[in-house]
């Protein structure tokens, strides 16, 4: 009885990894349920409502390919019978093995023949794209701070370089002597003149318009004059770059 019990313990226990595998799937209702790993019905209630989202996700995607719906449903069917068992039997590697066949089957592999019989195309919306940019920059309180600060400190000087490259263009200055000026390359000088609408948005901001402004007068969405502008300050940087790899070359 005491052997049981302890074996329990070993496989029920506090686990991030699963609430972070469950938050993948129910957003912020799995929050905190690392420390539901360590019992078994709470573990089968949190995987019921996971994998009901994973089916009703498979039946909007898989819409042409009757044997991947087919196999996949009846490998998730698999796995719910599984994990109804937990409490009464380790079957940890049969899980494990289903949980394989599934991520073998999403992947393109199939027949058991160890080849690719299908190909995967992923591809994200504009508004999923979005999605990313702002959870990328604003996830973690910690790191929207450190970008709002540092962060928008240094891309302001990585404009003004930009600005600043433009300015001699203008001015009438060939790439080879702004570069020499501004202490670059030649072809990093290029690089930054070629873009036009990076110029005309690094304008538009130079007259003091926001993004959404200038987004309204290019005719463009936010996104593009915030993702443009990043791009901007890629380039400055890599100007600032370009100079130390020459000097290491010389």
């Amino acid at each position: 009885m005491k052997n049981n019990f302890d074996n329990r313990k070993l496989r029920f226990k506090y686990s991030m990894n699963f609430e972070l595998a469950m938050r993948e799937i129910l957003g912020d209702k799995a929050y905190h349920s690392a420390a539901s790993a360590s019992n078994p019905r709470c573990i089968k209630k949190i995987c019921k409502k996971a994998l009901n989202k994973i089916k009703e996700r498979i039946d909007n995607i898989v819409t042409m390919d009757e044997r991947l719906r087919a196999t996949l449903f009846l490998e998730i069917s698999d796995l719910e019978k599984e994990i109804s068992k937990i409490d009464k039997e380790n079957n940890d590697w049969e899980i494990i093995s289903i949980l394989f066949r599934i991520i073998a089957r999403l992947l393109g592999y199939d027949w058991l023949s160890g080849k690719v019989c299908r190909e995967v195309i992923y591809y994200q919306t504009k508004d999923q794209m979005y999605h990313d940019y702002i959870n990328d920059y604003t996830a973690a309180e910690n790191r929207k701070k450190k970008y709002d600060t540092l962060g928008e400190e240094s891309d302001e000087i990585y404009f003004k370089r930009y600005k600043e490259v433009i300015r001699l263009k203008e001015e009438g200055f060939h790439p080879n002597q702004i570069a020499r000026i501004m202490n670059t390359s030649e072809y990093a000088v290029k690089q930054m003149l070629k873009h036009k609408m990076i110029i005309q948005i690094l304008k538009l901001s130079e007259q003091g318009l926001n993004d959404e402004e200038i987004a309204k007068k290019l005719n463009l969405s936010w996104f593009t004059v915030r993702s443009l502008k990043t791009e901007a300050c890629m380039r400055a940087l890599a100007s600032t770059i370009s100079k130390k790899q020459q000097r290491k070359e010389v």
